[in-house]
């Protein structure tokens, strides 16, 4: 699909404001027609969606759609916590694709005042069993977080990470430290 043409029709939908016939096609087979009635949805007027409408969106290995559903999860307070378990699988797989880590990498950050979600990458960097993939990607979002100071177990975690084995991981979390001028506990 051209992408004025997604556009004009994304547009068009919301304009209409039709929830009723809209909500239907957040079912629909093909990830891309969910994802656009998501957008139309949380973007129209009379839209009303609802943790229950949204959260079984994330099911799907289809990366605009998972990109599209976190995004509106984002920005409704207090929905970050229904993705826990869902996050938790994908940084258990030990081969993170590149789409998935950017989808994660960018759920985080803008979620990252969020007490769970502050929980969910202390506890996962705390975990010796993981993955070298998921443990850089995590030590990524420290260093792009925006809040200052670091929440203290996140601070902590970057104090593990400077033993590491992994050279990559003690540097993300040196340059890190380094860029916040922060002192490490210990």
């Amino acid at each position: 699909v051209d992408r004025f043409e997604e556009h004009a029709l994304l547009y068009a939908g919301i304009r209409i404001n039709d929830r009723p016939a809209t909500l239907p096609l957040l079912a629909a087979k093909r990830p891309g027609v969910r994802r656009a009635a998501l957008v139309v949805l949380d973007q129209m007027v009379d839209g009303r969606l609802t943790r229950d409408e949204v959260v079984p969106l994330l099911d799907t290995d289809d990366p605009d759609l998972q990109q599209a559903t976190l995004a509106v999860i984002g920005r409704h307070k207090g929905w970050a916590g229904q993705t826990r378990g869902l996050l938790d699988g994908w940084l258990s797989d030990k081969q993170i694709s590149v789409d998935r880590r950017s989808v994660i990498r960018g759920f985080l950050l803008a979620q990252q005042a969020d007490a769970d979600v502050q929980a969910l990458v202390a506890e996962r960097l705390n975990d010796p069993g993981l993955g070298i993939i998921a443990r850089r990607l995590l030590l990524d979002v420290l260093r792009r977080s925006s809040l200052s100071p670091l929440p203290a177990p996140w601070t902590t975690s970057l104090a593990t990470a400077l033993k590491h084995d992994d050279a990559a991981v003690r540097d993300i979390a040196v340059r890190t430290l380094a860029e916040r001028r922060q002192v490490v506990p210990g």
